[in-house]
């Protein structure tokens, strides 16, 4: 069958954008175009030119369905059968690519767990012909994964014989009440290695065969090779600390009768994506020690996995699918990324796995806990455990305290051999025994990621109780009590009842969405008692319980007498006004909400009770007030009751609508509270994020209300005071709408209503793709019709786009890294050796874990894909200016190795994979304003060499390699936002010296009329903000604001009206980031963030027309004050004190406009226009094929740039310029020549043609193709091709008008 994993549809999905890209953007397709390249990824393609030779993966596409192996009861034969059929799968798939690889001589080693195979060494040739197998899905590079560093805690008092976390979770409970302690079960883990040897590990290891003897067979498994011999061994630490918290002796351990086996799938903190995967598929058959006789009745029946890599990385998807169906549970940590939501990693994100998260000592979720994502259909984590100060065993028979979700995982994976120890007919059924802990867990409410109260994605189904969990399991000896819980006025199902059952042995359980419940109980006599808020108790006495048998007791609840209680909250400190609040009613799941006009609630609550209510005010500066309610049961309950709720403010903080703090008080401020509703005029949705604003006041955001359901999204309230004079107004503004304002009417210590309905233009097009057909020397015009169907006027501009796929939850693991010396300052003149810093900077050695993010001996950690290696810039650098031209990077000045600003200059080919030396700067700069225009690089502003802002503008010619002056900027100043748009270059804030302050100002810098005037100034001081250019805008974001601190906030600049808007914020604080444009998009990579004390290596990328930031894959560094340009390169940048050459690609984002050009074969007329509402407008396109030198398919994005709130309409424009008859085409393959001679195609070679005093280059693309029109004739044309480490070809050729001359060429290598 074909693969149909989620893995699998993403390994497909990644690369259908680059063929799209050329086909519909900015990119010439030859008339006559070659098949498309086969599935080599790009990045792999990249280091096989580099290096010649590389290890790569080689995945297959059919996968087995394994879809019988769940239903065979018998463990051995259930494992055998999955085996089977995926080494059958793997036996039909990589026959003819096995023979490839033997042909070559190479290296591979071949993996059944996912029909795969890991080719050491292969060459180009080799990756070519392997991808050319119908067989194969792609050819890829390997990547490396980490375990989380050490991160030592504080010892907690242990409870009693036991640590802490045992006790929380009550494993010791389930020793002495259930008597199951493990035993009978094997645990498994894939990290670090085990101490053998450690006391607490010794005696529980399977291999131990209680006679003093050891056996290593099907017991231990070494992939990496660094143990000494088959004993299991730890050098890191990290598995020997998770596996004493499965199985360790002394009370550290949550099933110490449980026995354990393991793989050490990483070296030490690095983890091999090749030792990762042998070590799962060694779990699913254990080998003896000389990788022999592989036996699946020996696989774990758990398998603890504290590790994880990054969001949204499916890479180890089928191995988890594989475990489950041969009945191995699988338990992942969800990562300790943090507090902020959309963190949680991969492979626990995985529907088949069971995400861990973890608590601290006092029941709340640790600060490092991943969160998972509101609005996911999966929430993660699933459970929570202890894994704050966690004390467990270490190498060398020692106990450490340690923090992260890897320490709360293992206790997961304990309780689960409890449960499969106690009840023997759950062991192997996954998903009955995520239904039990995920039932028996105690619901946390939080959903601040988004979820429920009692599954939401900060706890998940709430904190992990095993002694709960055991008794809903279905144990040995017990019978089983069942039912439907319904209301006996509709007879619907009713969730969420307790029942519980008081016998021999208590236990209790929660009815699901079905109303069903399921109790296994030893046998004898219950009594058992359902309860729900809003319904009376219902008792059943003396439920007979046999074991073996099931006793069916449905429950009908009748809803209980009520009385309505109207709840009035208001203030009580001054103003007296009713207030927003939420009303909690102790015993109850649900909130209720006040109104805000009247600050009133209806409750209906059972009569004969007294009640707890606390009303929350929804205002800040509130304090929460509690009130005994008492509902008698006399009387007649429908005459009502009303209870009275006064909310004090916090007079300390101050921070309460309508007050203000002075002379040691905080007193009311005449005025009134008002609140509303923002909707869209055209559409009648809600518009969230617009900003409502009194006169004389601070204005509010509209929000959504997804808590409350009697209040619509967009839900906004502001105070509005009384003003000295002049009218009471209140204004809403959203960027894309017209302002609008109402009056106040209210008076004071009044609420008052005001919605509003926001207007707007709204364009559409009559068509959305246009194509024309023309002989290169002709042109052809077509129409088309554009019309405002919106409320308001709508100004358009029609310019070329392109677009680049956005590549989402790929890369390496997302890290923040706390780390000192994240100064903004300038840096210092060279030869003092510090900087402002006041410290020693360092060159590519002694850095933070011997190198970025601990990578190995001080180099950059291995890319992870989708970013790409470059050649690292031939110094360290940072605070350069880069630029994009022609498809080459440039690189101008920065500071060298930290020691003050330098003129060096570099460029990079990446054809050549090289940097070569370009003219100096006339004088160093650091952290300008810059930009390409028109072919020259502008650098304006910025600091000079000796760490002040410098004014002269400086102009870098690339055709001549020269340097030449421009005016001076009046408002010079370093750490500027740059952003280019329209020929002109916009220095955004900036700051001088220590950047402990920073200015509003904007400079522009016009590169026709060489001058500088002012814009309007950005709306708060800032400076390290990532700007650009986009669609006729300037968009900005994050930087350091007034503190100075990271902010989030974002504006977007509009030239035609001199003025700054709101944009959406970016996902977090950032500053110092490395950001460029691309595809019409901003992309922000790394940067410092929570407030300046954090590196981290998460992206990016800004949609201006849908003002929403989108996760890019995260790179490969965390490092700040770098530079980047289109395509996407991030270059430099330093991570602390140290500075680094590290240089890296995220390939895809290569829709560069040049600034201050358009296409040249596009023109609209009329190009520009306003339109009112219900008119429409008659543009005309040319498609010019006089403006291009060689037919092809030429296609660019045509977009209407306007200022609405709607995405903009874009045109697909497609232009298929055809060769003049008396034409002529060359073409052919370039092929490489080995030593053994065989010959591969050969990408990047150049092909230089030449006839006269004419001369033409090409390229060849991935398969080695070039191709080239030029006018026919019968004088001789001579063809030259080139390439590094091969020696050169020349012949020649008779190119006849409206002949096809195709010519191969085969280059001998020059090292054979």
């Amino acid at each position: 069958m074909r693969r149909t994993t989620p893995s699998a549809r993403l390994r497909r999905a990644a690369f259908v954008p680059f063929a799209v890209l050329l086909a519909l953007f900015g990119l010439v397709v030859p008339a006559q175009a070659a098949e498309p390249p086969g599935p080599v990824q790009p990045e792999l393609r990249a280091q096989l030119d580099k290096d010649g030779k590389a290890d790569f993966w080689v995945e297959f596409k059919e996968q087995a369905a394994l879809t019988s192996a769940p239903a065979i009861r018998d463990w051995a034969e259930r494992g055998a059968a999955v085996v089977a059929e995926l080494r059958a799968t793997a036996q039909a798939s990589q026959g003819r690519a096995r023979e490839l690889v033997r042909a070559a001589s190479a290296r591979s080693t071949s993996l059944y767990i996912d029909n795969s195979l890991y080719v050491h060494g292969g060459s180009a040739e080799l990756a070519g012909r392997l991808a050319a197998d119908p067989a194969v899905e792609r050819v890829r590079l390997p990547r490396t994964y980490r375990l989380p560093e050490p991160s030592p805690g504080e010892r907690v008092a242990a409870a009693g014989q036991v640590e802490w976390g045992i006790s929380a979770i009550h494993a010791d409970q389930v020793w002495s009440e259930y008597g199951s302690t493990g035993q009978g079960i094997v645990v498994g883990n894939i990290d670090s290695g085990v101490d053998v040897s450690h006391p607490a590990l010794a005696a529980a290891y399977r291999g131990a065969n209680g006679d003093g003897t050891v056996t290593h067979d099907h017991n231990f498994y070494d992939p990496t090779g660094l143990c000494d011999g088959p004993a299991p061994c730890d050098n890191f630490g990290h598995g020997t600390h998770t596996m004493g918290t499965m199985v360790g002796a002394g009370g550290i351990g949550v099933a110490p009768g449980a026995r354990w086996i393991a793989a050490k799938g990483c070296r030490d903190f690095q983890c091999a994506e090749l030792t990762l995967a042998l070590a799962a598929q060694w779990m699913l058959a254990p080998t003896e020690a000389d990788g022999s006789n592989p036996d699946p009745a020996k696989r774990p029946d758990i398998l603890n996995n504290s590790w994880s890599s990054g969001p949204g990385d499916p890479w180890y998807q089928d191995y988890v699918r594989e475990w489950v169906a041969a009945g191995i549970f699988p338990a992942f940590a969800v990562g300790n990324d943090g507090s902020a939501c959309g963190t949680q990693h991969s492979p626990g994100e995985y529907p088949e796995s069971y995400a861990v998260g973890a608590v601290d000592q006092n029941g709340d979720v640790a600060w490092f806990s991943s969160r998972g994502e509101a609005g996911s259909p999966d929430s993660k984590p699933d459970i929570v455990a202890p894994g704050q100060n966690v004390r467990s065993s270490t190498p060398g028979g020692t106990y450490q305290v340690q923090n992260g979700t890897s320490m709360a995982t293992p206790h997961v994976s304990g309780a689960v051999a409890l449960m499969w120890s106690a009840a023997p007919a759950l062991k192997g059924d996954v998903a009955a025994t995520r239904a039990i802990l995920d039932a028996t867990a105690h619901d946390h409410a939080d959903t601040t990621c988004g979820g429920t109260a009692g599954d939401n994605n900060v706890y998940g189904e709430g904190m992990l109780d095993v002694h709960a969990a055991v008794g809903a399991s279905p144990r040995t000896g017990t019978g089983v009590l069942a039912g439907t819980v319904t209301d006996k006025s509709t007879g619907k199902p009713v969730a969420g009842a307790r029942v519980s059952a008081t016998g021999p042995r208590t236990l209790e359980t929660t009815t699901g969405a079905d109303g069903a419940y399921r109790l296994h109980l030893d046998e004898g006599d219950y009594d058992v008692r359902t309860s729900l808020f809003g319904y009376d108790d219902a008792s059943l006495l003396g439920v007979h319980v046999t074991e073996g048998k099931t006793v069916s007791e449905d429950v009908a609840l009748a809803p209980a007498r009520t009385a309505k209680v109207t709840v009035r909250v208001a203030d009580g400190s001054g103003h007296g006004w009713p207030l927003y609040a939420g009303i909690s009613v102790e015993g109850a799941s649900r909130t209720w909400f006040t109104a805000p006009g009247d600050g009133r609630a209806s409750l209906d609550l059972p009569v004969g009770a007294t009640y707890q209510v606390t009303a929350t005010p929804r205002y800040p500066g509130y304090r929460p007030v509690t009130q005994q309610v008492t509902v008698e049961a006399a009387g007649e309950p429908s005459a009502g009751l009303t209870a009275d709720l006064t909310a004090e403010i916090d007079a300390q903080t101050c921070a309460a609508p309508g007050y203000a703090a002075g002379d040691g008080t905080c007193a009311p401020v005449a005025g009134g509270l008002v609140y509303g509703a923002v909707t869209d005029a055209n559409t009648r949705e809600p518009v969230d994020t617009a900003t409502v604003t009194p006169a004389g006041g601070t204005g509010n955001d509209t929000a959504a209300t997804p808590d409350d359901p009697t209040l619509p999204d967009g839900f906004y309230w502001v105070f509005a005071p009384v003003p000295a004079s002049g009218d009471r107004l209140l204004t809403a503004a959203q960027r894309g709408y017209q302002t609008a304002s109402e009056p106040v009417k209210a008076g004071a210590d009044q609420v008052s209503r005001i919605d509003f309905a926001l207007k707007a233009g709204r364009l559409s097009v009559s068509t959305e793709k246009v194509s024309e057909r023309a002989r290169l020397g002709e042109r052809e015009r077509t129409r088309l019709t554009i019309t405002n169907r919106g409320t308001a006027p709508v100004t358009y501009d029609l310019a070329e786009s392109r677009q680049s796929p956005v590549l989402r939850g790929q890369g390496a693991p997302a890290r923040r890294i706390e780390t000192s010396g994240l100064s903004p300052a300038a840096i210092t003149a060279p030869g003092t050796g510090a900087t402002a810093e006041g410290g020693p900077e360092g060159g590519a050695e002694g850095g933070p874990e011997g190198g970025p993010e601990g990578g190995a001996e001080g180099g950059a950690v291995p890319a992870a894909a989708p970013w790409t290696d470059i050649s690292d810039y031939p110094t360290t650098i940072r605070d350069n200016a880069v630029g994009y031209l022609d498809g080459k990077v440039y690189s101008f000045g920065g500071s060298l190795r930290g020691e003050g600003g330098t003129p060096a200059s570099y460029v990079y080919d990446p054809l050549a994979t090289a940097w070569t030396r370009i003219a100096d700067m006339p004088e160093a700069r650091q952290k300008p304003a810059s930009a390409f225009v028109d072919g020259r690089f502008y650098v304006v502003a910025g600091w000079g060499p000796q760490g002040a802002p410098s004014a002269r503008t400086l102009v870098y010619d690339p055709k001549t390699d020269t340097w030449s002056s421009g005016a001076d900027s009046p408002h010079p100043w370093g750490a500027v936002g740059s952003a280019v748009l329209d020929g002109r270059i916009y220095a955004v804030g900036g700051c001088a010296g220590d950047c402990q302050t920073a200015t509003d100002q904007v400079t522009v810098y016009d590169v026709a009329n060489d001058r500088f005037t002012a814009a309007a100034p950005y709306p708060e001081p800032i400076s390290w903000a990532a700007c650009g250019g986009i669609d006729g805008r300037v968009y900005c974001a994050g930087g350091l604001a007034a503190g100075p601190h990271g902010t989030t906030r974002a504006y977007v600049y509009d030239p035609a009206r001199d003025a700054w808007d709101k944009a959406a914020d970016l996902p977090l604080d950032l500053w110092g980031s490395s950001y460029a444009v691309a595809g019409g998009k901003l992309l922000v990579a790394g940067g410092v963030t929570k407030g300046g004390s954090t590196l981290t290596n998460e992206a990016f990328a800004y949609d201006p027309d849908a003002d929403v930031w989108t996760a890019l894959p995260n790179s490969r560094n965390a490092l700040f004050r770098g530079a980047a340009a289109c395509g996407f390169y991030k270059i430099g940048g330093a991570d602390g004190p140290r500075v680094t050459p590290y240089s890296e690609v995220l390939p895809g984002y290569d829709g560069c406009d040049p600034a201050g050009t358009d296409a040249p074969w596009l023109s609209a007329d009329p190009a520009r226009g306003t339109l009112a509402p219900g008119r429409s407008a008659r543009v005309t396109l040319t498609l010019d094929a006089r403006e291009l030198a060689q037919p092809g398919t030429y296609a660019a994005g045509l977009t209407i740039v306007e200022d609405t709130p709607y995405p903009a309409p874009r045109i697909g424009v497609t232009l298929e310029a055809e060769a003049p008859w008396h034409w002529a085409h060359l073409s052919g393959q370039v092929r490489s020549k080995a030593c053994d001679g065989t010959a591969s195609p050969l990408p990047g070679a150049t092909v230089t043609v030449r006839r006269g005093r004419d001369t033409w280059t090409v390229g060849t693309d991935g398969e080695g193709r070039y191709s080239l029109w030029i006018k026919g004739g019968v004088r001789r044309t001579e063809l030259a091709v080139t390439a590094d480490g091969h020696r050169p070809a020349e012949f020649g050729v008779r190119p006849l008008p409206h002949r096809e001359v195709r010519r191969d060429a085969t280059l001998s290598r020059t090292d054979c």
